[in-house]
């Protein structure tokens, strides 16, 4: 086993590397293919508050997948994480983070409308749709379906779920002193409570807390900004001259050179997202839509909220911190906790709204995680009787969370993850004639509202043509 560790940590190492940055010119490639669908954010992000007429198969509204798919993808690494990657990458990583971040978005926009537009209806009535149908259904490699389904469900299950209740456990022990086993039995009754409820009271905790808590956050973060004008400038500046820079601006800080902020850069801009994992935008299957087009693009402001206007956001406060008290960045060992702590430590109540805030995004990435795991599962399985997948998925994702959440663990994730971002892109490429053709057809056309038949005749050289009950 700890030759089978060291393989993997060093295949890590290599991996998440340099040859990271490769999905940037993907990010670009698919940019330009769509016709900058970036710039329809602002469309999608009416969409997806806009109330309209439910139709098409599905179980949640696209507003109630939009809150859903916002809540599992904002996460500590929006806080704690973008400050560990100026740490360790250079204020020059802020930059960086928000220019692969905005690519990024069309490859999560493919990602939903391959989810939106690629359904199946299973036994029970359940619908499931993702990168897998893709491999199942049209490209029939359906050991590779597996393959990927099987990579989501463990990787869903662990970062997503019990690697969330491990933060809180250590979280509350670190700042209330409380038992991690106590805090544990409490964060997981909690969130058996709303799995066992359904799937409706997870998504209603999502739209009335889940919500709230980010745009606090982002009040937060702009009362920063607001608070310290005379920073902001010069934090702009630092940010811009790092990222092209070769030389440090960080008078300490770790790597700072343009290539140590790209690197870190392009990872937090590939996981802020999740553009290119193929994990998260499984969630879009559940909308009832009939419409692809409508839905990517409300999947793809999710991502544009999150990597592109929270990322960014967060990176700017912590420079103008480092700026204002450059004693901070001569602190040996820093933490990216210690300095969002310290940044809104100084309002009133201001450490007692980032408790609050930590601890709500942690739980609500591990409560909707549900709704991202049985989505793999119901496809796997082929069932839809999931009570036993309940208590199997409450009781080794704890298990995990409490007592083996460890740097191994993180390393064998990683590990999966580079599996995951190969298959979904390859699946993204096979179709992207497909999807980039009916992307001009409801954009340029204004079929925006139409409705769809059930069944659809899909052509592609090389694929056998078959008519495939696939759900629009």
């Amino acid at each position: 086993m700890e030759n089978f560790f060291s393989f993997v940590s060093q295949l890590n190492s290599f991996a998440w590397g340099f040859p990271v940055l490769l999905v940037v010119p993907i990010y670009i490639y698919f940019t330009f293919k769509t016709e900058f669908i970036q710039k329809k954010i602002f469309k999608g992000l009416k969409l997806s508050l806009t109330k309209h007429e439910q139709y098409g198969q599905g179980v949640l509204s696209p507003f109630r997948v939009f809150c859903t798919e916002l809540a599992v993808t904002f996460g500590i690494g929006n806080v704690i994480g973008i400050a560990t990657s100026v740490i360790v990458g250079g204020v020059g990583a802020v930059f960086w983070v928000f220019i692969i971040s905005l690519f990024g978005v069309a490859i999560k926009y493919c990602e939903a409308y391959i989810a939106s537009r690629f359904r199946q209806k299973m036994l029970g009535g359940e619908i499931v749709g993702g990168v897998m149908i893709v491999y199942d259904k049209i490209l029939k490699q359906e050991k590779l379906a597996i393959l990927f389904a099987t990579l989501c469900l463990i990787s869903s299950t662990i970062r997503l779920f019990s690697l969330q209740v491990h933060f809180i456990c250590d979280f509350c022990n670190k700042t209330f002193n409380t038992s991690i086993l106590s805090t544990g039995i409490v964060v997981v009754s909690i969130i058996s409570f709303f799995i066992f409820l359904g799937i409706d009271a997870i998504v209603e905790f999502s739209v009335r807390i889940c919500i709230p808590t980010a745009v606090i956050y982002f009040v937060l973060c702009f009362t920063v900004i607001a608070t310290n004008l005379e920073y902001l400038l010069p934090a702009l500046f630092n940010i811009l001259h790092a990222a092209f820079s070769f030389e440090s601006l960080s008078g300490g800080l770790v790597g700072s050179s343009i290539l140590a902020a790209f690197k870190e850069g392009g990872r937090i801009g590939l996981y802020s997202t999740e553009s290119g994992m193929g994990e998260l935008s499984v969630i879009n299957a559940y909308a009832q839509t009939r419409n692809p087009f409508r839905q990517a693009l409300i999947s793809s402001t999710v991502a544009f909220l999150d990597g592109v206007v929270c990322c960014p956001l967060t990176g700017l406060t912590v420079v103008i911190a480092f700026l204002k008290v450059p004693s901070l960045k001569n602190i040996s060992n820093i933490s990216g906790a210690y300095v969002i702590e310290s940044i809104f430590s100084n309002f009133p109540m201001g450490d007692v709204f980032l408790t609050i805030i930590i601890l709500v995004i942690a739980f609500s990435m591990a409560l909707t995680s549900y709704t991202v795991s049985r989505n793999f599962f119901i496809y796997l399985f082929k069932t839809s009787s999931i009570i036993k997948f309940k208590v199997i998925y409450l009781i080794v994702g704890s298990f995990i969370g409490l007592k083996l959440a460890k740097y191994e663990l993180w390393n064998f994730l990683y590990f999966i993850d580079i599996f995951k971002i190969l298959l979904t892109f390859w699946a993204i490429f096979v179709l992207k004639d497909l999807i980039i053709k009916e992307t001009k057809d409801y954009s340029v056309g204004k079929k925006i509202d139409i409705i769809k038949d059930t069944e659809i005749l899909y052509k592609e050289k090389n694929i056998e043509d078959k008519k495939l009950k696939i759900f629009l």
